[in-house]
């Protein structure tokens, strides 16, 4: 690639200008022309410097200014023997996780800048069209997070778990944003599965899974605040890290006779919560037969979808379906020995940031072994 490129554009909050830096990429020296604005002309643009030397940055100050800053800015440069145009969004907040604390009734949200602006100085924010004024914003610094992150204690408590939440965030030059969303589900951060009765010691276990994509759970040092069965809690579970983000509970209570249904929930601090309603122990497995399969990764090429498996079990497993987002693909069925790995490659249409499940069935069609991921 060879040309005039458009590397960063900045407004300032004190005199409301814009600036464009661009780069000579391996041009010959050039000469910057023209400057547009959102498809105008701006003639009064200002291009220190005019002439660029291979590999030289020059800054453009745009003529107009914005006592608000623009949440997005398309810029066309035309040089000598280039001409280049991007489509900036310096400001723009999506919401990514709303957290409900079952045992304090407070409530927090995630929220990130997708856009390029670094600085962003809050003002007031907003939950249902009432101004919270103790609501408590910080910068969160997360190792996978694309953009930057920010988590919004808000003041409030809840008795129970609001359905849905509408927040506007106001920044203090004027610019805001009204997102709305749903909360979180227990099945949108965690899997229940697997709830199995063992015959020769009475115990009862299932597996946790977090999906990889919840890189916000993911980097958080999670700690297991209840686990529960039938209602009741379990005052000394054990719970081991079985692999990656898959954790394995062995309740303490032991039963003669195996249940016939079981209802389990499991709290975090983290504010997620996972529930299993009337699973049917009597329907699964015989313990020996048991098999701790799980999907490893999930990876996105173009037009392609990439799954991992591991057999983490001591039983033979064959996987004879896999969907994703509930629709069955076009895989040819595969079998895994205990500890053994598998790529499954199917031929999907993905979005880059949708968030996709993928889920592989056993061939008796009693298992199923999901997983969440976001698009890149």
């Amino acid at each position: 690639m060879r040309g005039i490129i458009i590397e960063n554009v900045d407004w300032s909050n004190s005199t409301g200008q814009i600036t464009v830096q661009v780069r000579n990429y391996r041009l010959p020296d050039s000469t910057l022309k023209e400057v547009y604005v959102n498809g105008t002309l701006d003639n009064k643009a200002t291009m220190i410097p005019q002439v660029l030397q291979p590999n030289q940055t020059a800054e453009i100050v745009l003529t107009e200014t914005y006592a608000i800053m623009p949440t997005q800015i398309t810029v066309e440069i035309r040089a000598e023997k280039s001409v280049t145009s991007r489509r900036i969004t310096l400001i723009h907040f999506e919401m990514l996780r709303v957290y409900w604390n079952e045992t304090t009734g407070r409530v927090r949200v995630l929220v990130e800048n997708t856009g390029e602006y670094p600085e962003v100085n809050f003002g007031d924010v907003s939950v249902n069209g009432t101004t919270d004024q103790s609501a408590v914003i910080t910068q969160k610094t997360l190792q996978y997070a694309r953009y930057r992150i920010y988590e919004i204690s808000l003041s409030g408590t809840y008795t129970s778990k609001p359905s849905r939440l509408d927040l506007t965030i106001a920044t203090t030059d004027g610019t805001f944003f009204q997102l709305a969303s749903p909360f979180n589900r227990g099945h949108d951060i965690m899997t229940i599965s697997m709830i199995r009765w063992n015959q020769s010691t009475g115990q009862i276990k299932f597996l946790i899974y977090i999906p990889s994509a919840s890189f916000l759970e993911r980097e958080h040092d999670l700690t297991f605040e209840g686990i529960y069965l039938n209602g009741m809690l379990d005052e000394s579970p054990v719970i081991n890290r079985v692999y990656s983000e898959t954790y394995e509970v062995t309740l303490s209570k032991t039963y003669a006779t195996c249940p016939s249904q079981a209802t389990v929930k499991v709290v975090t601090d983290f504010g997620a919560v996972g529930e299993e309603s009337d699973y049917d122990l009597t329907n699964t497995l015989p313990s020996r037969f048991q098999t701790n399969l799980i999907v490893t990764s999930v990876q996105f090429s173009p037009g392609y979808i990439t799954i991992g498996a591991k057999n983490i079990g001591k039983q033979q497993v064959t996987i004879s379906k896999v969907s994703v987002n509930d629709v069955e693909q076009t895989v040819a069925p595969f079998t895994l020995n205990a500890q053994e790995e598998h790529s499954a490659i199917i031929s999907y249409p993905w979005v880059s940031r949708s968030e996709y499940t993928v889920q592989l069935t056993s061939a008796d069609g009693r298992q199923s072994f999901p997983r969440s991921e976001f698009a890149p």
